[in-house]
């Protein structure tokens, strides 16, 4: 075979091998290039994830923000001392029930729904009417000479409206001499209120329970008899009934006026329960006083 055969023969070789060496270099700029897209789809999912992953966590760290005020608070009050926690309860409770109240009306009360039959005004009237309260008025003050403005023509008024009735003012050392003569058992107690309101709210309960009546605050004023009312507690289906209450508008009964028979079994447990709430803040009264004579003996004990 000549050389110039041979060389022919090569050619063919030469161009086949030329073509395979640039059919895998083809295949190889094209997996390259599969795999650098690949890569970037992958990176772009990758991303994806991450801004959703950090899109929840943001959303998730936002809710914890704002849940983390009230957590904080309700762990800041329970972390509270025990002194700091009961005036904490008591504000609640109070603007509680003054929220309640607020929103409740008062019921009404009105002389009208004791209406007594024809006849039953006139016995009333009488001075020998005989009633399980007695007709007694009470009220009570410091003294008559130190009686406010405002109130100086209360008593002239319960009078006028009253003639029928005894009417007993306590002073200051009527109250004490009360105690001292018939309750002589009580004296260290009434005499250890820090307040004289407390020892003015305890006294009434006792004059009453003694003499039986009717008590009213220097700031309650009569517009008509209270006839009706003692009239009702005469009557045969009120036989197991001692005592008139009012019902104040926030604080539930009140002590600023109430009725009673002499000796009633109410006001005599009552009364006997007092030496046990001389201090009913287990000595913290100084702080708060109000609320001291509101549960020692006033209108929230009563």
């Amino acid at each position: 075979m000549t050389a110039t055969s041979q060389a022919e023969q090569a050619k063919p070789n030469l161009n086949t091998a030329s073509r395979t060496t640039e059919r895998k270099r083809h295949m190889r700029n094209s997996s390259r290039q599969l795999n650098k897209e690949d890569e970037e789809e992958s990176w772009s999912l990758l991303n994806n994830q991450n801004g959703n992953q950090n899109g929840n966590h943001n959303g998730n760290h936002n809710n914890v923000a704002h849940a983390q005020p009230k957590k904080k608070y309700i762990h800041q009050i329970l972390n509270l001392p025990p002194l700091h926690k009961f005036v904490y309860i008591c504000g609640l409770i109070l603007f509680l029930s003054k929220t309640k109240s607020r929103c409740t009306p008062p019921k009404a009360f009105e002389v009208e729904h004791y209406e007594m039959p024809p006849g039953a005004a006139e016995i009333m009237a009488s001075d020998d009417a005989a009633t399980r309260i007695p007709k007694i008025i009470h009220q009570s003050y410091k003294s008559l000479e130190t009686l406010p403005k405002e109130w100086a023509d209360t008593p002239s008024r319960w009078k006028k409206l009253h003639p029928s009735y005894e009417y007993k003012f306590w002073s200051d050392d009527d109250n004490r001499n009360l105690i001292k003569n018939h309750y002589p058992w009580f004296l260290e107690t009434y005499d250890s209120y820090p307040a004289p309101i407390s020892r003015a709210d305890a006294a009434r309960y006792f004059a009453v329970m003694h003499y039986g009546g009717i008590y009213a605050d220097m700031d309650v004023l009569p517009i008509r008899t209270v006839d009706p009312l003692l009239y009702k507690l005469n009557l045969p289906e009120n036989d197991y009934k001692e005592m008139i209450i009012a019902e104040t508008y926030n604080l539930g009964l009140t002590n600023a006026l109430f009725a009673s028979v002499p000796n009633s079994t109410v006001l005599d447990q009552f009364t006997k329960e007092l030496p046990f709430h001389t201090k009913p803040l287990h000595g913290l009264e100084p702080l708060f006083p109000h609320f001291a004579v509101l549960l020692s003996a006033g209108p929230t004990l009563f």
